[in-house]
């Protein structure tokens, strides 16, 4: 049977390309692959930057809404997320902030 989708999962890629996961990983973290993360009701904020009299930036929304579905990840996220083992905030669809515990 087959199966048309919209994403693959590391494991799959990993048998289709026989390369392991390290050099998948390598060519995420250097850019050479985009890796999407898939989510499920993440509270999202859209707007603006601007900055106050003294130069202080602000955040001036626009949108609040919940997103399901794939988000992109930077290389710098690949490797945060491959180090730390997972994701405990998002702030944008891409780029993506990252913290380790």
């Amino acid at each position: 049977m087959h199966i048309d989708k919209s994403y693959f999962t590391l494991p799959e890629i990993l048998e289709r390309w026989q390369i392991t996961e390290a050099d998948l990983i390598y060519l995420a973290e250097n850019d050479k692959l985009r890796l999407s993360v898939r989510v499920f009701g993440v509270p999202m904020e859209f707007g603006d930057i601007e900055e106050d009299e003294r130069g202080e930036p602000y955040k001036v929304p626009w949108e609040q809404s919940y997103h399901s579905g794939l988000l992109d990840l930077h290389a710098r996220d690949v490797f945060q997320l491959f180090r730390c083992g997972e994701v405990h905030r998002m702030r944008r669809p891409r780029p993506i902030d990252l913290a380790c515990s």
